[in-house]
Order: C-alpha cells, then structure tokens, then sequence
C-alpha cells in the first residue's frame, strides 16, 4: 500500500553477502558507519550527501575473522579490532584510504611481532586518545604450550603507539606490546579509561573493588608537595587523598614493645608494603622509608612511634624492559635484518635516564654468571639525600637537571650472547630515554647482493 518512499522514513538495508553476516558491532568512522560481522567488513553511508531510504548503500569493504565477543575500539584514525589464532590473539588496525575509485581499506597486523605474547580470550577493550594507548583483557586461565601454567586473568594487555610527522606524511614510529600484572588479584572483570584515568572492576576472592590507575605519561602527588607520588598498587594513604572510606587510620602505638601497628581497609592478597610519605618541609629528612610488610591480614607492624606521621600503604610490582639484542642490522626489503656476517664484541651501553630514583640493569650473558648493576640516586645533596641535603627554596626551577644523566653499563661480550634488562620494584619512578651502545665490529666476509 505505501507507494512513496519519504527522507524520514526508516532505513531498512540489507548486508548482502554470498555468505551469512550478522552484523555485531557498527562503529563512526570519517562520517560513516563501519559494519563488523564474524567475517566481513562492511561500510553503510550515503550515496549523495544527505543519507535517506534512498540514497542509503551497504557495500563490502574487507574479509577478515573478527572476534565477535569483543567490541572493536576507534583509535585515532583507524579501528581495532581482535582476531583469535589458537591460544593467541591477533590485534588489527582497520583503515580506509583514498576515494572514490582510488578508495581502498586494509587492516594491519598490529601483533605481527609478537604473534605469541596476547592470549586468545580477549573480551573488553578500552583506548587512551590523549596517551596513545590500547588496553585490553582476557579470560583466559589455561595452560600455555611450552610456557607452563599461566592465568592471563589479572593481566592488562597495553598496545603504545605514537606517530610521528615526516617527510612522506604521518608515520608509525612506535608500536609496542606490554602488560600490567595484578598478582594479589583473581580477576579483572572490567576495564574502562577515561581522561587518563583507567577503572578496572578487579575481584579478590569474594570482594570486588574499583580501582584507579593514572595512565598519565607524568606522575603527580595531589596530597603533598613532593617529587613523586609512590608507586604501589592498591595504593591507600592516611592523606586526604584517599577517601575517607579507605583512608589508613592513625596507629595503635604500643609503649611497652615501641611498635606501632597499622589497619589496612582490605585485606592483603599479596606483599604489602607500608611507607612514610615525603617531608619536603621538616629539615634533615630523607625520602620515603620502609616501615614494614605484610604478605596476608589486614594489620603491619612498625618499630617506633609514627603516630601524626603521613603513610601509604599498597603492593609492590616489578618494571621489566629487556633490551633487543646489541648487532648490527642493515636494511633489507624495506625492513631491518641482523648482520650475521659481522662479529659484534659489546663493551659498554650508555643509558639516559630523567625523574628517575632508582633502577637495576641486569646483565644476562650465556656462558657468564649473571652481571648486576644498581642505580640508587643517592647523589650528595641531591633529592633529599642525607648527606648534605639542600633547602628546597634554594633549587628552585633548577632541581629538575639533577634527576636526569647517563648510566654507564659494563657488558663486555658478543651481542648475540648477552640480553640486558632493566628491573625495578621499588615504588619510585624510573623513566628512560635512549641508549647507545659501543662495540668493536669485525667480518671476515662480504655479503653479496
């Protein structure tokens, strides 16, 4: 009976295939509509300007495997999304190029260097725009081939990436993997980041809390004036910047024993430390101590009496970066290989570091004992040091340049038989830069072409 098609009628298309799609997830993409189905890739837009009944099409972009049990994120300009291969995922970056007849859509491989590292199982992504950063996570909990037992269930997958203006236009010039590891929890049943601030809804046992994680490239103290802000998970504090409901109360301070004990507001999964917090007014204090730790209860025990004194309390978690091995590479195929050809004797690797107060570099080689090398800022009237502590007003806008310098590594061995790792559990920051290398490069023979 309907004998005209009217602009506010609804539209009504069908996503026509030679095989079945049902349609799970449209995402807005440069003023369109993305269609993602178990296989196909669809774009819904208009065919002239204005998108009506009639002027509404549906066409068939590209054929990849999606995982339909994860919504795909818009992530600058393209669309992620997640494929399953075995016990592994594979992460795409979906984007459109060009126009017209000249339009053409792909998906890179954004895992295609670390094909076993993201577990299969990936339910919930969330995207940091501001950060650059992708963070997911699984529900996966059984065994791994040749890795043994591993939960991937308190882990977050994080994907960092930053492009970069050149000569050919914008160009990818970071992309790596990494994961954040929660070892007192169970689960992470929910993740979600908003302004630099990423929520995760974790389960402990029967308790499921919400916590916070600053994503932010820079870390700030809201309590206090410090140089820091100590990093612990579940970290709570007797400050005013934890509310009131998780706040550490004032210890019970026993005269008879000097000891002084702490109620934490939950019950402790793994390690917990308790520190004192920074005292950037009282002269002749250093930085944060270490009062005590407890591996299960709610109470921790101190030597002394720290009643009026501000703390904080949380888990301790290990930072590791494993260096690639030091070799020379040349370009082939438009990409980077080693130069095998050539002998690569390493002596030493110079590391830039800046707002950094301690880190250890571990030297791995195959046929040594293993070389161990601490950096501890403990640098005469620097940062607080004992020694020689500066007034603060005194350094002014000047203190930042005594945070920063170069670490020199002893490595003395072949490249290809040596990794080197930084490491650090200590709840104060370390951030790095660059590092060069120096070594005495040999060959015995030519390469071809």
């Amino acid at each position: 009976t309907v004998t005209t098609v009217l602009d506010t009628d609804p539209i009504d298309v069908i996503a026509s295939n030679n095989r079945v799609s049902v349609l799970n997830y449209a995402v807005p993409y440069q003023d369109e509509l993305i269609l993602f189905s178990a296989q196909y890739q669809f774009r819904f837009n208009a065919a002239d300007s204005v998108l009506t009944p009639r002027t509404a099409q549906l066409t068939v972009l590209t054929q990849f495997e999606v995982n339909t049990t994860i919504r795909p994120q818009q992530a600058g300009g393209g669309i992620i999304f997640a494929q399953e291969n075995g016990d592994w995922s594979q992460v795409r970056e979906f984007s459109i190029r060009g126009s017209g007849t000249a339009l053409t859509a792909d998906a890179a491989d954004l895992t295609g260097y670390v094909s076993s590292y993201v577990p299969a199982g990936l339910y919930k992504m969330t995207v940091n725009d501001t950060g650059n950063a992708l963070f997911a996570i699984s529900g996966r909990n059984q065994s791994v081939v040749g890795t043994g037992p591993v939960d991937f269930r308190n882990r977050v997958y994080v994907y960092k990436y930053f492009f970069r203006n050149g000569g050919g236009g914008a160009e990818r010039v970071q992309s790596s993997w990494s994961f954040f590891e929660l070892t007192g929890a169970d689960e992470i049943l929910q993740v979600l980041c908003i302004e630099e601030t990423l929520y995760l809804l974790v389960r402990y046992g029967d308790d499921v809390y919400l916590e916070a994680m600053s994503v932010k490239d820079r870390q700030e103290e809201k309590a206090a004036v410090a140089p820091y802000s100590l990093l612990l998970d579940r970290r709570v504090t007797s400050t005013d910047a934890t509310p009131e409901a998780l706040r550490i109360a004032e210890p019970v301070y026993d005269s008879l024993n000097n000891v002084s004990t702490f109620t934490l507001p939950y019950e402790a999964k793994a390690p917990t430390q308790l520190w004192t917090m920074w005292d950037m007014f009282t002269p002749g204090t250093t930085g944060p101590v270490l009062l005590g730790e407890a591996t299960s209860g709610t109470t921790i025990t101190a030597r002394g009496d720290w009643t009026g004194v501000s703390v904080a309390a949380g888990e301790p978690f290990e930072f590791r970066y494993r260096f690639n091995r030091f070799q020379v590479t040349k370009e082939i195929g438009g990409g980077k290989a080693a130069a095998n050809a050539m002998r690569t004797q390493v002596r030493t690797a110079k590391l830039r570091y800046h707002e950094t107060g301690y880190f250890e570099i571990h030297v791995l080689p195959e046929y040594r004992e293993e070389g161990l090398y601490v950096y501890d800022g403990t640098i005469s009237a620097v940062r607080n040091a004992a020694i020689g502590k500066p007034e603060v007003s005194t350094m002014g806008a000047d203190m930042v340049r005594f945070f920063e310098g170069i670490f020199s590594i002893p490595i003395y061995g072949r490249g290809d038989q040596i990794f080197v790792e930084i490491r650090s559990s200590k709840p104060i920051p370390c951030k790095f830069s660059t590092c060069e290398w120096i070594a005495l490069v040999t060959t015995r023979a030519r390469a071809l072409q």
